[in-house]
């Protein structure tokens, strides 16, 4: 500029929470507690806020892009075993999450993944054990809105996504199985097969990068 150089700032300021991790509810005590970390540092995790509706079970539809966090089904004694409610928190902020929406059923052991655009919500142990797929698009407000069905159809099955594939492993119903299966988010449509766990499992940890899925 004008015969001279220079020296530009090139970073930006993180407003998006930054790397947070956050857990909800669990067994035995299936309470409103949640909790974060900061998963760039050790330490103990911290006070977050709280769930609107107890929550337990060691899997629920849990989905996020990087600025807010969903939370689908779950199992509730004081809402009579399962329920439909999805709790919405932000990253950047702590304090209690709020009721954002409903699943069209009563889901609780149920497999959530997302993207940056949809969070998919699948499965679920119900009084039918619901083979049910649903999906809400996180920048909006509104109610889950039917996607498909897995084939397995029932609880204890874990999610684990690309920025375009979905993957849904590890379910009963009420026996173990094996099977993985696969969706792709940008659209509807059934699950499809894409192969098998070395064993039958279920209520399993998943997780995942742009590539490869544990």
């Amino acid at each position: 500029a004008q015969d001279r150089w220079f020296q530009m700032a090139t970073n930006v300021t993180n407003i998006d929470g930054g790397a947070r991790g956050i857990f909800a509810g669990g067994d035995p005590s299936r309470d409103t507690n949640m909790d974060y970390i900061t998963i760039s540092s050790k330490g103990n995790a911290t006070d977050f806020g709280d769930y609107p509706i107890s929550n337990g079970t060691g899997t629920r539809g849990i989905v996020a892009n990087n600025t807010r966090g969903f939370i689908g089904g779950g199992e509730s004694p004081s809402a009579g075993d399962s329920h439909n409610v999805i709790g919405k928190f932000e990253f950047a902020s702590t304090g209690s999450a709020i009721d954002f929406a409903n699943l069209s059923w009563t889901s609780k052991g149920g497999a959530g993944l997302s993207n940056a655009t949809r969070g998919i919500i699948a499965a679920g142990g119900t009084p039918g054990n619901a083979n049910t797929i649903e999906y809400i698009t996180i920048a909006t407000t509104g109610n889950a809105v039917d996607f498909g069905d897995v084939n397995q159809g029932n609880e204890g099955a874990s999610g684990t996504s690309s920025p375009t594939r979905g993957v849904i492993v590890g379910m009963k119903n009420p026996s173990t199985y094996n099977t993985i299966e696969y969706i792709e988010i940008a659209t509807t449509g059934n699950a499809k097969d894409f192969g098998d766990l070395t064993e039958a499992k279920s209520h399993m940890g998943a997780c995942s990068n742009a590539h490869g899925g544990l």
